[in-house]
């Protein structure tokens, strides 16, 4: 029966190939090889290859299972650094975080946790001495309000209020669809097709 993985968080760093250090406290419960998927609520996920077959053999219907879930193996290099599929690495940026759920790890973007948590907790959000230029593109890739600035510098965002209406998601949706499928109505599907779409 494969380990539970030591609890924790940690912060990594994503190199130009889309590579990151694994921790060294769990390398091992990952046997040199992972697998990548996305949960239903639209999380990116690691699972050790063992725990993940496990998961696999489970599933009633097989083929729903891999659709859904969209995994995707990738082994350890010799460094002991984990490769992150492209489908992912955009809506991951260049720093992950890394936190251990039993058996496997949710990864985060650096930038969407602190949006995230900006959002439940305050209504702004302090980065500073980032680029007004890469204000903007956060700006323009999390839909949040104008940054606020002072010069060439960024001080912080504002969280948009207004979320999208039924017929806005539908228009995104459509943009990532092949033409003459249908728009989906189950929740998750809808979260994981507006990711791709922002």
């Amino acid at each position: 029966m494969p380990n539970l993985i030591r609890e924790g968080k940690w912060e990594a760093e994503v190199d130009e190939k889309g590579r990151f250090l694994l921790p060294a406290k769990i390398r091992k419960e990952f046997g040199g090889e992972g697998t990548w998927a996305r949960e239903l609520e639209g999380s990116v996920v690691l699972y050790p290859i063992e725990v993940w077959r496990q998961k696999a053999v489970a599933a009633r219907n097989p083929q729903k299972f891999r659709e859904i879930w969209e995994p995707f193996d990738m082994k350890l290099d010799g460094q002991g650094r984990m490769t992150i599929p492209i489908h992912f690495r955009e809506e991951l940026g260049r720093k992950i975080i890394l936190r251990s759920i039993r058996k496997y790890l949710k990864i985060r973007s650096v930038v969407r946790e602190k949006q995230k948590a900006t959002s439940k907790g305050g209504d702004k959000m302090e980065i500073k001495g980032i680029s007004v230029g890469v204000a903007e593109s956060l700006h323009n890739q999390f839909g949040l309000a104008a940054p606020v600035s002072q010069g060439q510098t960024c001080l912080r965002f504002e969280p948009r209020e207004r979320k999208l209406s039924e017929q806005e998601e539908d228009a995104l949706i459509r943009k990532v669809l092949p033409p003459g499928q249908m728009i989906p109505r189950y929740p998750p599907l809808r979260r994981r097709l507006l990711l791709k779409a922002t």
